[in-house]
């Protein structure tokens, strides 16, 4: 009688160790990025936006793309140029994008998907999403996360 109970007690905790593995397997794959790549150095006002041919002057609203499985490195002069050149070319990838974007306030580089976004202010390409970290945040704000700001720069993108 004994074994019985010690048995369902020793099932049930296999069961959640199982499910909780599992649940962590599937978060980590949902993103499958590599937080441990680091950001790549810029040539202000010599490298220019693979999308837009823009110069990039402006430190505080830059952001690259590192395609994680060759490590070539994409510039942009906004997020925006960023989100749609993702879009435009179809990116089998762009799940496991690495996307790094200046904080607004401090310059330093942040991973796009633990940023967060504020949508006042004046871009190079007037996307207006300024990236800031949850230390350089202005008090008070209303922070957008990058999966919303993704979908609204496509739909600012469409009615242009």
């Amino acid at each position: 009688m004994r074994f019985k109970g010690t048995f369902k007690f020793y099932f049930a905790f296999v069961c959640i160790m199982l499910l909780v593995l599992a649940t962590i397997k599937m978060a980590k794959h949902s993103h499958d990025i590599d937080s441990t790549a680091s950001a790549r150095n810029f040539q202000w006002g010599e490298d220019r936006c693979i999308r837009c041919d823009m110069k990039i002057k402006d430190k505080y609203f830059a952001a690259q793309i590192i395609n994680p499985d060759n490590n070539i490195v994409y510039r942009f002069d906004d997020i925006g140029c960023a989100v749609l050149w993702l879009n435009e070319n179809h990116v089998t990838w762009e799940n496991k994008a690495i996307i790094w974007v200046t904080d607004a306030k401090s310059g330093e580089w942040i991973m796009a998907q633990k940023a967060l976004f504020l949508d006042d202010s004046i871009t190079p390409m007037a996307f207006g999403f300024a990236t800031y970290s949850t230390e350089t945040l202005p008090p008070k704000s209303r922070p957008i996360v990058y999966d919303e700001i993704n979908r609204r720069i496509k739909m600012i993108e469409n009615s242009r």
